[in-house]
Formats: C-alpha cells, sequence, structure tokens
C-alpha cells in the first residue's frame, strides 16, 4: 500500500512511480478477483454471450479504420442496413486501445480479456487520484480505489466491455475539483478529455457522468474564492474544446439511429428497472449473500456491500466537519444518483427523461450504479482518512481495504469456453467472391432476446462478409421481417425468402437443436435452389455449407 500523508492538503497529479506501484497493486488484485480469467486468455471469456459481441466490436474496429474508416459505423451485420454499429455503444476507446495489440496479431478474444481485466486497474487508479486530492491520503486513496474497482456490480458486468471501463468518471469528478481550485485551461481541457474518453467508452456511463457533474458542480462553485471565478472562462475554454473535436463527431452517428429506430419504450424502461430490494442483491454464486431474483442476473445486481455503506455512513459523519461542501455534494449525488438507478420505481427519472432528451435512448436506469458506487467511495475515502489517529491511519484503511475486497469477490469467478470455429467454413467463406452470409437456426421474431447471433457475429471476424444476422441494442424492422419470413426454414419458401434477401451462402449449425439440424440438412438437399459444400465437425458442434444458386 502506498506510504501515507499526514495532511488533507490537495494532492495534485500523483507521481510516476506512485502510480506503477499502485497500479502494480490494483493489478495483483485483479488478477485474484478474477481468477482463473488470467488463465485463459485466448480460449474464455464471462458467461454472457454479450462478450463475443464486444470481441465482435473490438475486431471490427481494428479492421475497419485501416480499410475503410469513412465507413466505421457501417458494420457487417443486418444487411443491407447502414450505420449499424451504432444500434449499440461502439466501445470505440476501448477498442482504439485494443487495436494495436490485434494488429500486431494478437488474437481479438486475448485483446478483450486484457483490456477487461485492464478496466479493474484502471477503475481502482482513477478513484484512487480522486480521493487522493480531496483528503491527502493515500492509505485512505488506495482503500476507495478497493471499493469501486470492484463492486459486484462490476463482477456481474464481468462481460460488458462498455460497463467496466469506468475509470473516467472519478477521473473527470478530479478534473472537476482541479478547474475550481485552480481555474486554469489546463484543467478545464482535463475535465472535457476525461468526460469525452467516458462517451466514447460507454453512451450510458457519458449520460450519467454529465448528471454528476451537474450535482457536484454547483456547490463547489459556490464556496470558490470570489477572485477566482471571473477566470473560469479559461478552463470553459479548455473543456469545451474536446467535447467539440470528440463528442460532437462522434454523436452524429447515433443521431442518425436514433432518428430511424426511436426511443426507448417506456414499458421497456419499466421492465429493466430495478427496485430497492435490488441492492441487495449479489452476483451469481457469491460465497456470503444470496440471490433474491430480483430482474436479470447481470442488470440486477446493485449491491454495494455492508462494509461500503457503513463507511461512507461515517464519512458523512466525521467529513461533514472538515470539508461540509465537499462532503454534502458527494452525499447529494448519492441520493440523487440511487433515486435515478430505480428508474421507473424512483421518484425522478421519469421527469429527467422528459426534460432531458439523451435519457430517453437509455433502457437499463439500474447502470446509474455506477455513479452510486463513485459516491459511497469517496465517502467512504473521507470516513478512513478521518478515523483513528495517526498511528492507526494506515492500519484501518488497510483493513477496510480487505474487508470491501473479501466481501464483494466472487473467486472462481465464473467463465464460459469461447465457441470452437468451423475453420474449414470460414476458410471457404474468407476464400470466395464476397456475398451476404447467413447463419442459422435464426431467432424467434417475437422472442429475439434468444439467439445466437453473437456467436455467428464473432464467426464473421475471420471473413467479414456481410451478415443477414444481427445482435444489438436494437433490431432493424428489415431483420425482424426477415426473421418472419424464414421462420419456416427449411421450407422451399423460407430459403426463396433468402435469396430474395440476398443470401449468398448459408452456414447451418447443429446447435441447439440436433434433430432440426438432420431434418435442415435433408431438405436442403432435396432443394434445387441450394447447392452442398460441405460439413464439418467441431467438438461443439456440426456445420454445414451451402452457397445459394
Amino acid at each position: 500500500m502506498p506510504a501515507d500523508r499526514d495532511h488533507g492538503e490537495p494532492a495534485g497529479w500523483p507521481p510516476l512511480r506512485e502510480l506503477l506501484v499502485t497500479g502494480a497493486a490494483f493489478g495483483l488484485l485483479t488478477i485474484l478477483a478474477t481468477w482463473p480469467q488470467a488463465r485463459h486468455l485466448a480460449t474464455h471469456t464471462g458467461t454472457h454471450y454479450d462478450a463475443l459481441f464486444s470481441v465482435w466490436r473490438m475486431a471490427w474496429v481494428a479492421h475497419q479504420l485501416p480499410a475503410d474508416p469513412l465507413h466505421l459505423f457501417d458494420a457487417n451485420i443486418f444487411y443491407p442496413e447502414l450505420n449499424t454499429l451504432a444500434y449499440s455503444d461502439a466501445v470505440l476507446l476501448p477498442a482504439l486501445i485494443g487495436a494495436p495489440l490485434i494488429w500486431m496479431g494478437v488474437p481479438p478474444l486475448a485483446t478483450y480479456n486484457v483490456l477487461i481485466l485492464l478496466s479493474f486497474v484502471a477503475a481502482g487508479l482513477g478513484m484512487y487520484v480522486l480521493v487522493r486530492e480531496l483528503t491527502g491520503s493515500r492509505a485512505s486513496a488506495f482503500a476507495a480505489g478497493v471499493i469501486f474497482a470492484f463492486q459486484p456490480y462490476r463482477f456481474a458486468h464481468f462481460s460488458h466491455l462498455e460497463l467496466v471501463w469506468t475509470c473516467w468518471i472519478p477521473l473527470t469528478l478530479w478534473s472537476l475539483h482541479r478547474v475550481f481550485r485552480d481555474p486554469t485551461w489546463t484543467n478545464g481541457f482535463l475535465l472535457g478529455l476525461f468526460a469525452s474518453a467516458q462517451v466514447l467508452t460507454s453512451i450510458y456511463y457519458g449520460v450519467f457522468l454529465a448528471t454528476a457533474l451537474l450535482v457536484v458542480g454547483p456547490p463547489l462553485l459556490v464556496v470558490m474564492r470570489g477572485r477566482h471565478r471571473w477566470r473560469l472562462w479559461m478552463p470553459f475554454l479548455g473543456m469545451v474544446l474536446p467535447l467539440i473535436l470528440l463528442v460532437i463527431p462522434y454523436a452524429q452517428p447515433y443521431r442518425h439511429s436514433a432518428a430511424a429506430l426511436g426511443e426507448r419504450d417506456a414499458v421497456d424502461v419499466a421492465r429493466w428497472s430495478p427496485t430497492i430490494w435490488n441492492y441487495l442483491e449479489p452476483q451469481d454464486g457469491h460465497w456470503l449473500y444470496p440471490r433474491l431474483g430480483n430482474i436479470d442476473v447481470f442488470e440486477g445486481v446493485l449491491l454495494p456491500g455492508a462494509v461500503v455503506v457503513a463507511l461512507a455512513a461515517i464519512g458523512v459523519w466525521r467529513g461533514w466537519r472538515r470539508e461540509p461542501v465537499t462532503v454534502a455534494a458527494y452525499a447529494v449525488l448519492l441520493l440523487v444518483a440511487f433515486d435515478l438507478s430505480l428508474g421507473s420505481n424512483g421518484l425522478s427519472f421519469g421527469v429527467v427523461r422528459e426534460i432531458a432528451w439523451p435519457y430517453r435512448g437509455l433502457r437499463v436506469p439500474a447502470r446509474m450504479f455506477v455513479v452510486v458506487s463513485a459516491a459511497l467511495s469517496v465517502l467512504a475515502g473521507f470516513a478512513l482518512a478521518r478515523l483513528g489517529t495517526a498511528r492507526w491511519r494506515r492500519l484501518i484503511p488497510a483493513a477496510a481495504a480487505l474487508l470491501a475486497f473479501v466481501e464483494a469477490a466472487s473467486i472462481p469467478i465464473p467463465l464460459n469456453a469461447a465457441p470452437l470455429k468451423p475453420i474449414n467454413t470460414l476458410d471457404f467463406l474468407a476464400s470466395r467472391p464476397p456475398g451476404p452470409v447467413a447463419h442459422w437456426p435464426l431467432p424467434n421474431a417475437a422472442n429475439i432476446g434468444i439467439t445466437w447471433d453473437p456467436k455467428y457475429m464473432y464467426f464473421s471476424m475471420y471473413h467479414w462478409r456481410p451478415l443477414l444476422n444481427g445482435y444489438s441494442g436494437y433490431h432493424p424492422d428489415s431483420y425482424l421481417q426477415f426473421l418472419r419470413r424464414t421462420a419456416a426454414f427449411p421450407d422451399p419458401g423460407a430459403v426463396a425468402a433468402m435469396q430474395r434477401a440476398g443470401v449468398r451462402y448459408l452456414v447451418v449449425h447443429s446447435t441447439p437443436d440436433g434433430q432440426a439440424y438432420i431434418r435442415a440438412m435433408d431438405a436442403l438437399r432435396l432443394n434445387d435452389a441450394v447447392a452442398y459444400q460441405f460439413s464439418e465437425h467441431t467438438i461443439d458442434e456440426d456445420v454445414a455449407l451451402f452457397v445459394l444458386k
């Protein structure tokens, strides 16, 4: 643990050596908390199929940037639709961080897992920098970083790349405090840069971060020394520059997507709104707390932990005396974020949704927990910086960090093996003339949440042919119509519908229904409209390839 300081003066940006030592400590904790992921970087992922979706997104960015960057958002899914990368978060910044590894030959799956693990380290370091600035205590900052980086929420979203990269939130708040303490162009630029980085990582979190800034900023402005207020135009200009250069261009594909696909339905938002009981909900298989079964096994995990809540309460009580405005700001942020996270079951989400149009594109209010977690971590940092005498000032934060880590962890973390590639099929598609590909089985248009499409997208990384299949935050009407017209597959009428949709290559899988695969093979071999090429077998399944005439 980093050496402590005996005062609470502003700390500034930590020295490089301090960051490296602290980062190494977070790295060791990450390997332990996510074990055995570090042993299986190229073969296993988290248990949700969004992991394969994220691998595909990263690989698409790495593929398309050098090939045709002007059509980056015209991804190869939902053929013939365009702008399909904007149907969900493009995770552009993590993809850009991972792209050099992919270009050097590191498998996309391994690159994805490296970024997942790195997100824990980055989150811990980001919170460390913020709490070190606010309290001047390195030991307390380290404990706050442990709390923020190793929450049950993060383990529940272990498969979701955009939801684990949260380091930009505390770094943006750190910049905000620096702006009000020293209103320079540089501090303003850092504020805009870190906020832009969060938007380019997760649009959800970018919207929630803007809300956090609107809550924390005004109290800091009120107590700002009057002679400094007139200088705020300098950091304002610095802040606006990265927002104009980065966020506005990035937002354009999403504006077009929203215009084409519409806003999130209020009924859908209500379905994904948690209740207060979700704040007692741990991830599956937690060693201490049982699951209560509230909404989704991933989106419904909002347990902060008893240790963290107790520390935050102490932080409000003890920190109020020394830093009343800052502590009050984060206490209010905690309450606001908590209520917003409840969505339709809270008081304010509906009102905010009517006033702030970005909220109308959000389906899962529970993800506001990331701001709840940040506020809890800051308040816990204040508690640990004020507890005990100087003699105990390092031991108490160390004990608190250990307790919070043990309470949150779920070791070993559950993993799934990545699907085994049908090598001959993928090589065939990569070597033949370009043409749209369809994989079967297809999902049911009435229950599209049950789908194998992320696996098909994962396979498409090895040929990048256009896919009729697709999986994302939205499904275009053309795809839903395609599913309805081909629901009777392998009947000749469904095959003809595939031909009319432009399908050139058809890949048939035995997963999940081997008997349906056998019936499809028999019917397709009798259909003169398709030409059988070959079949192959992996440990996972049988795969057959057909060319539509």
